[in-house]
């Protein structure tokens, strides 16, 4: 299976992410990545980024690792890694950013971390919240009152969720072989032949999207729907293909070559759903530079 970048196309001011891969073509989309550029582990990055409350970290790793944000991410850490890091470390064993940012009163990332909708009452270590450990870890009584207050002020009333980001997509180029059977007809005249199996190869394309936001949850119910269209407005005959999935990417295999088309994403709660993310387009590969590739 080759695999190569599509014309892939979001609307003015949408960025698209893309890293290299190996054999030069572009992958769009698959940011997780398991050790930072230093090395280390990200997870060890992370709690120290949310310890020394050091945003611009947590923002950069955020965008790599859409669930921080909102999961334990501490228990894949070792418990060396976990002691080498605070004194207190078996109390962050299984913890969220906003257990360990209140714990060491770190204000700007508590206010960073319920914009982006962190559970100030995810419960972790015996059961405690994240209001019940302010400043457990570093002292500081202007800091600990007003992470106090913002965690004790009422709860907003429940809404649908903000719209995913721009969906992230990979487009491969695959071969797919279709076997048929070729029947002789008996009224044909011509002497009577068997029935013979024949092999065809066909051309089409497998587009992989990734919709993880580092703002929802990726246990959410995410809305995806498909389409080919005429051009990049959206004009199309056709009907949407919709899926329901919990999970933040989708393979969609046996697509047409040499076709445009458009994606949309939305999650939905307890609420409904929410907006749905700006159209994304995508131009698969004409047929022929896809048997090209195989022959």
């Amino acid at each position: 299976m080759a695999a190569t970048s599509a014309n892939v196309r979001s609307r003015p001011g949408e960025a698209l992410t893309a890293s290299p891969v190996k054999g030069g073509a572009a992958q769009f989309g698959l940011r997780k990545k398991r050790y930072t550029d230093s090395g280390t582990r990200w997870q060890v990055v992370a709690f120290r980024a949310v310890r020394d409350g050091d945003l611009k970290v947590m923002r950069e790793l955020a965008f790599e690792q859409p669930g921080l944000l909102h999961d334990r991410f501490t228990d894949a850490m070792e418990d060396w890694e976990l002691e080498f890091e605070s004194p207190k470390w078996y109390q962050f064993r299984d913890a969220t950013c906003l257990f360990i940012a209140c714990a060491y009163a770190r204000r700007e990332a508590v206010e960073f971390l319920l914009e982006f909708g962190a559970d100030r009452d995810d419960k972790c270590y015996m059961s405690q919240r994240p209001i019940d450990v302010v400043g457990m870890c570093r002292e500081d009584d202007m800091d600990e009152s007003y992470i106090t207050t913002l965690l004790s002020r009422p709860k907003q009333p429940p809404r649908a969720p903000r719209e995913p980001k721009t969906t992230c997509k990979l487009c491969l180029e695959e071969l797919s072989h279709i076997e048929r059977y070729d029947v002789p007809d008996p009224d044909g005249g011509a002497p009577q032949q068997k029935t013979r199996r024949v092999s065809e190869t066909v051309a089409r394309a497998k587009v992989t999207l990734d919709w993880a936001t580092e703002w929802l949850k990726s246990t959410l119910e995410y809305e995806l729907k498909y389409r080919a269209v005429n051009d990049y407005d959206g004009r199309s005959d056709e009907k949407w293909k919709t899926e329901v999935l919990r999970c933040t990417a989708k393979a969609l295999a046996g697509l047409l070559p040499d076709t445009l088309y458009a994606f949309e994403v939305r999650a939905r709660n307890d609420v409904g759903f929410g907006d749905l993310a700006p159209r994304t387009f995508v131009q698969t590969p004409s047929a022929a530079s896809i048997l090209a590739k195989k022959s």
